[in-house]
């Protein structure tokens, strides 16, 4: 008897130790904060780090990526802002698949995405990763690819998908792609500094979007 609630006192310990872990990033903005961090480390470490332009890096840091994360911020905290933890992913909108002209469109870059994710499945590893958290709770960290490039492309995944999910019935969104278009500059802009090393730490990355709405 004394062996049998010795081993139910340590299966009892190592329950709550395993309900401690099991804090996934569930939410969009437990999510979006993982990006964030991932583009962050990446930039710091491969142009601030690997190519020595620690101000190029700082630069990016500030006007793109803490740009891009707050203007999604803004726009998950209006009512177009949409989150179902039951739906999976928790985006996007089921109710709305079949309007038209935000329907049509999110579909089409969803299906276009996953024909990336198809080709290439390690371009998923931030979904991979969210999935294997529901299920298993907490087991390590986002293993990025050791190419470069690679992982650069699979936070970039990351981050369409964020918004194709979660703000997708916001207007700026729905009518002119503003977050995704504002994504595939500073995105874009980050590809292209990594790969021209000769030109000026100072580039600006302070994009001109003061007509982006959310």
């Amino acid at each position: 008897m004394k062996i049998f609630g010795a081993v139910t006192v340590v299966a009892a310990l190592v329950q709550g130790q395993s309900d401690e872990r099991k804090v996934p990033p569930r939410t969009p903005a437990q999510r979006l904060n993982t990006l964030k961090r991932f583009a962050t480390e990446w930039v710091n470490a491969q142009i601030g780090v690997g190519i020595n332009r620690p101000n190029r890096a700082a630069n990016m840091v500030g006007k793109g990526i803490e740009r891009l994360e707050s203007k999604m911020t803004d726009a998950a905290a209006k009512e177009c802002f949409f989150f179902d933890p039951t739906v999976p992913h928790g985006g996007p909108n089921p109710d709305t698949q079949g309007r038209k002209r935000r329907a049509a469109w999110v579909e089409k870059e969803l299906n276009r995405i996953q024909r990336e994710v198809d080709s290439n499945d390690d371009l998923d590893v931030f979904d991979q990763y969210f999935a294997a958290l529901e299920v298993r709770g907490f087991d390590g960290q986002v293993r990025l690819s050791d190419d470069v490039d690679l992982a650069w492309k699979q936070i970039g995944t990351g981050f369409r998908k964020w918004i194709l999910r979660y703000i997708a019935d916001c207007n700026g969104q729905k009518t002119y792609q503003y977050h995704t278009n504002r994504l595939a500059k500073i995105h874009g802009n980050i590809q292209t500094a990594y790969e021209t090393v000769g030109e000026s730490q100072e580039m600006d990355y302070d994009e001109d979007d003061s007509d982006y709405s959310n």
